[in-house]
């Protein structure tokens, strides 16, 4: 029964990790039409919608990266990556993307214009913790209870 209750604790937030996720669709989206959607580096213009395809992006270069070098670098150096780490740091990730979103807003109700750079950031961070996240959620291990 106590095993029960942890797993609880962490899946309970789950539902609220996705409903927050959702909010890049079409939040963000309508706030980065309010930025500056020129990209110093390319010297390219973007549009607000074409911001989202820098999850799909990261989403192929993290998984890898994740798994086969960052979560055994990691235990390497004595911090085992559990699931239940793995998913908590994910949604720790999901509020500093939320932060970087935030401090954008108070930005443009200044009067400010700032970079999409800011908000392409935040989807990195974001993705971040979405394959942190639904990845570990996805593998997690389902234990059978054998009665005594």
């Amino acid at each position: 029964m106590k095993s029960v209750w942890k797993v609880l604790a962490v899946f309970a937030f789950i539902p609220i990790f996705w409903a927050l996720y959702d909010q890049n669709g079409s939040e963000w989206v309508l706030q980065a039409q309010k930025l500056n959607l020129t990209i110093p580096l390319l010297n390219t213009t973007i549009l607000a919608e074409q911001v989202q395809a820098i999850n799909a992006v990261f989403i192929l270069i993290f998984t890898p990266l994740f798994g086969f070098w960052l979560y055994p670098m990691l235990e390497k150096r004595g911090f085992a990556p559990t699931a239940v780490r793995k998913m908590a740091v994910g949604m720790l990730l999901l509020l500093v993307a939320f932060l970087i979103i935030a401090w954008l807003q108070v930005q443009i109700d200044a009067g400010q214009q700032p970079n999409i750079i800011w908000q392409m950031l935040a989807y990195i961070v974001l993705t971040a913790g979405e394959v942190m996240v639904s990845i570990t959620g996805l593998g997690m291990p389902i234990r059978k209870h054998r009665p005594q």
